[in-house]
């Protein structure tokens, strides 16, 4: 009922407004703390395009963890859920590139290079959409060899969190809890070439 709800004219821009109404409240009454908040502004200011890279377990506080000020866009499939999903994410100031890991990619990768060239930041989840859960694709790297740009693992955690179904269990935190936002060490990919690897912290995000 609910899914088909979403498909229906305007139902995902509906839904979408919910459940950013939904995430904004319960935001809102967590003590949030950013651990590193100095240290990511002026990796930012440096660093006008990124890569910010976190679990898909964790998508759930990002939009609102994310400072409103820096121009952030996100890949999201054109079916129902990703519409949805895209109008939530844009109360929060968050663009969308549609795209897909499976479908449509290569669209995507373009998007999100156009996006970077202009300077605004794209958020990827590497282990998404279908998992297995904090097992990262190459998606990021790759984005990362093409452009140029840096990788910058983000995480969160709070005292008191409820766990979704679903392959990442998402993690949901609960009212009036103590939370942070971390940064990992960014990530420095050269240049596309047979054997090339990642320096400067590993390729995969912080696991907390």
């Amino acid at each position: 009922m609910i899914k088909a709800a979403i498909r229906s004219r305007g139902g995902h821009v509906v839904f979408g407004y919910l459940v950013a109404v939904l995430i904004g409240l319960l935001m809102t009454g967590i003590r949030w703390r950013r651990a590193n908040r100095r240290a990511l502004d002026d990796f930012m200011a440096t660093n006008p395009g990124i890569i910010i890279v976190f679990w898909h377990e964790r998508l759930f506080a990002m939009p609102f963890l994310w400072p409103s000020r820096r121009p952030l866009c996100a890949l999201q499939s054109t079916h129902a859920d990703g519409r949805m999903m895209a109008a939530c994410i844009r109360r929060f100031g968050v663009g969308t590139i549609w795209g897909s890991s499976s479908r449509a990619a290569l669209s995507g990768l373009r998007g999100m290079l156009r996006a970077l060239e202009d300077g605004s930041s794209v958020a990827i989840t590497p282990d998404g959409p279908r998992g297995p859960a904090r097992v990262a694709a190459r998606g990021a790297v790759a984005l990362a060899q093409l452009s140029g740009r840096p990788i910058l693992p983000l995480s969160w955690s709070a005292s008191g969190c409820w766990r979704a179904g679903g392959w990442d269990r998402m993690m949901i935190p609960k009212p009036f809890s103590r939370g942070r936002l971390l940064m990992g060490a960014p990530i420095h990919v050269p240049p596309a070439s047979r054997g090339s690897h990642i320096t400067g912290g590993g390729n995969r995000p912080p696991r907390g």
